[in-house]
């Protein structure tokens, strides 16, 4: 019997402590501020922010993984058109570029894609463990695949628990900082009004 008890106090423990917490859910931005809703004590670090006029590459953005990363950045209504790997590779092979672009698996690739296909920008979401301290970060990153340079990359570590709210949608809203300071087009809210 304490057992028991004892479980159900521990899981309602776990549960008011995340709260409405979600965890690789797309995320809604709020209307009043522009950005997705994120914890009180949510931190960022911001390890690359170069200045860029990003408006010269708004035409494609390639996403180098997940799909939810796909639709999250579709929600931000900046780019003009979004693709995977796999969607770069079907537009390099229908172009006829596999000469001059073999493989997309090296920066090199990615390199040559933008010199002979066309101008894109390359944005990765990646969660790192590191083995031995047992730390977690999350990372979103935006490389220029032509310049072999990051221009964005902010990260968060994993303290407690894993969620979106804290590890996750903060790293958008900085993208959304990012993109509203080096576009002379873009405007977060605005931006709403788009979806």
């Amino acid at each position: 019997m304490m057992k028991t008890l004892f479980g159900f106090i521990a899981f309602f423990a776990i549960v008011s402590m995340t709260g409405c917490e979600t965890y690789y859910v797309l995320g809604e931005r709020d209307v009043e501020t522009g950005y997705l809703k994120i914890s009180r004590n949510a931190s960022v670090e911001i390890v690359e922010n170069t200045p860029v006029d990003l408006d010269r590459y708004k035409s494609l953005l390639v996403i180098k993984n997940s799909d939810l990363v796909r639709s999250q950045v579709e929600n931000l209504n900046y780019f003009e058109e979004i693709m995977n790997m796999s969607e770069l590779e079907d537009e390099i092979i229908d172009n006829e570029l596999t000469d001059k672009v073999p493989s997309l698996n090296q920066a090199i690739g990615l390199t040559n894609a933008s010199n002979h296909y066309r101008e894109f920008l390359v944005l990765e979401f990646k969660v790192i463990r590191f083995d031995q301290s047992h730390r977690v970060d999350t990372e979103l990153s935006l490389y220029d695949p032509a310049t072999a340079q990051y221009l964005f990359l902010a990260k968060t570590t994993v303290n407690v628990s894993f969620n979106d709210q804290q590890n996750v949608y903060p790293l958008y809203n900085k993208l959304i900082d990012y993109i509203e300071d080096n576009s002379q087009t873009y405007d977060r809210f605005e931006s709403l009004d788009a979806e």
